[in-house]
């Protein structure tokens, strides 16, 4: 494809993160362990101005709650978008 020409153009860049939640409610962000008091703060060092995508990898045995507190802190981070990591049968 020949796309047009843009003087303004400027390329996006995104941050892709992992962050796996062990049944025992342990955090991992990118295989490093976190509290999640400083989650968001951690992820804002790594992203400070590029949007950035977390993949959430809860066991299934993770309580519910402990997922939706992580996701509750990431969503105060600007530019942020959520995934939540499954398995096919």
């Amino acid at each position: 494809m020949n796309l047009p020409e843009a003087v303004t153009a400027s390329s996006q860049t995104q941050v892709n993160l992992t962050l796996t939640i062990t049944p025992e409610g342990d955090l991992f962000l990118e295989d490093e362990a976190i509290a999640l008091t400083d989650l968001a703060d951690k992820v804002r060092s790594l992203s400070p101005s590029a949007p950035v995508s977390v993949t959430i990898r809860a066991d299934r045995a993770t309580a519910h709650g402990t997922v939706v507190t992580a996701m509750d802190k990431l969503r105060t981070v600007e530019n942020i978008r959520l995934s939540i990591a499954t398995a096919q049968p």
